[in-house]
């Protein structure tokens, strides 16, 4: 189903420009570590994700930040008019998505899943279920899954301690773990029984 929703020609030929110009800049010696760190280099439709630091804060704040600036330039060139891309920089990624100008709104996860429930390939049972994110631009998602369930744990894998505090206040079960690992053991021990 992967760009099966259409964007107009005027998007579409921004966001290839963008993609195009990124990969680019990420195959010089200098940014190339940054697609193995984090959520690495991820081209979706609609958006595109770049890390520019990870959990560890292995990447030089200085470089972490530069790299940031480079990335905004790109933006701004390729979208003078801030028309159709935004970018949110949450410290650790850089996430570009397209603006819908008629919601004056970006399309979120939540959109996502939304289309995914109209055409039958997404069932949302009564639960339990677990949703897990990392940045602000999950919490559509969160929303989604919660408004349709009772049952829900909601996982933030966030060091910021704003960011799990306003998930907590919007969420009836909010869990809030440092790192991508604790996700993975958490997830190990719900799924793989404690008798093998």
């Amino acid at each position: 189903e992967y760009g099966s929703l259409p964007l107009e020609p005027g998007q579409q030929a921004v966001l290839q420009s963008l993609n195009a110009s990124i990969q680019r800049l990420l195959v010089s010696e200098q940014w190339s570590v940054l697609t193995y760190i984090g959520s690495g280099v991820q081209f979706k439709h609609g958006q595109t994700a770049i890390a520019r630091q990870d959990v560890h804060h292995s990447i030089p704040k200085e470089l972490s930040q530069e790299f940031a600036c480079q990335v905004q330039k790109i933006v701004k060139q390729c979208d003078p008019e801030g028309r159709y891309l935004y970018i949110e920089d949450t410290g650790f990624d850089l996430e570009i998505g397209l603006r819908f100008e008629e919601q004056n709104r970006a399309f979120s996860k939540g959109d996502g899943l939304e289309i995914l429930l109209q055409r039958g390939l997404l069932i949302l049972r009564e639960g339990p279920h677990i949703v897990c994110g990392d940045t602000q631009a999950d919490f559509p998602m969160f929303d989604f899954v919660n408004r349709r369930s009772p049952h829900v744990l909601t996982v933030l894998v966030s060091q910021d301690q704003d960011l799990c505090e306003s998930a907590r206040q919007q969420y009836p079960h909010v869990l809030c773990l440092s790192s991508p690992d604790s996700l993975i053991m958490l997830l190990n021990s719900i799924i793989v029984p404690t008798n093998m």
